[in-house]
């Protein structure tokens, strides 16, 4: 669908509106300023410094082949990031092919509007319009099969890393702890499986990191090691128990 789109700014708003489907919380936002158009990329409930660099970096990355494949002769004006600069910070500009700035405000990729507003010409409205009729079906059965599965996941995602009580995401969904444990029951679910669920969304991110983590040494096995190059090139990971999230790993690891 996004092959059909009529703008880049079309492109964003369309993965706005169906972003339900492929994540479970706003990725991004987008603000005008004057000649300028930015995507702010929303921050994610993460524990280490480590992952604080890792999803951002696998974020903008994945926006600026989306960019280039929609719009080749988009340039991006800037990109920054709210971490600090790691040792690899040459890589960015290397890797990104534009101006980067660390330890910001916020993570954004700034563009020209007139670039992010212009008109594109491989522009199919039959194809669009039958692509998009599908993506909307897949977004109403979503609704409309686990509407308190989804409010609840959503809940414990934006409370992560804390973990969130029956009775504080009753409270959150205006029920009670027994009526939202009917509800769940209703949608095939419990309260612990969304738990684990939502959990193992983190636990994605943390696993895509986990290559060969036997070849370290037995400290970097027990702690997050320096990295030497972006995660959006290669990298490993390791991570510290107890906690939730890494219970998700080891489940998710197993499945």
């Amino acid at each position: 669908m996004l092959s059909h789109v009529h703008s880049l700014r079309h492109g964003f708003e369309l993965i706005s509106s169906f972003e339900r489907l492929f994540c479970d919380r706003a990725i991004f936002s987008v603000l005008d300023s004057g000649n300028t158009s930015t995507i702010r990329i929303s921050e994610w409930p993460v524990q280490t410094e480590r992952m604080h660099r890792f999803i951002p970096e696998v974020i903008v990355a994945g926006m600026r082949k989306m960019i280039r494949e929609v719009c080749p002769g988009a340039k991006i004006l800037q990109v920054s990031f709210a971490h600090s600069a790691p040792v690899y910070a040459a890589e960015y500009a290397r890797v990104l092919e534009s101006d980067v700035r660390f330890a910001q405000p916020l993570t954004a990729i700034m563009l020209e509007r007139a670039q992010f507003d212009a008109p594109l010409p491989r522009v199919d409205e039959d194809v669009y319009r039958a692509l998009k009729v599908v993506a909307e079906r897949r977004l109403e059965g979503l609704s409309e099969r686990t509407p308190y599965t989804i409010g609840l996941r959503e809940l414990i995602l934006r409370r992560a890393p804390k973990r969130t009580s029956m009775h504080t995401a009753a409270r959150a969904l205006g029920l009670s702890e027994r009526s939202l444990r009917r509800q769940l029951t209703a949608e095939g679910t419990t309260f612990r499986e969304v738990e684990y669920s939502a959990l193992g969304s983190v636990a994605k991110w943390m696993l895509r990191g986990c290559a060969n983590e036997s070849a370290r040494s037995k400290k970097s096995r027990s702690s997050w090691a320096t990295p030497t190059q972006p995660h959006f090139i290669a990298r490993s990971s390791a991570g510290r128990a107890p906690h939730p999230v890494h219970f998700a790993v080891m489940r998710s690891s197993r499945s």
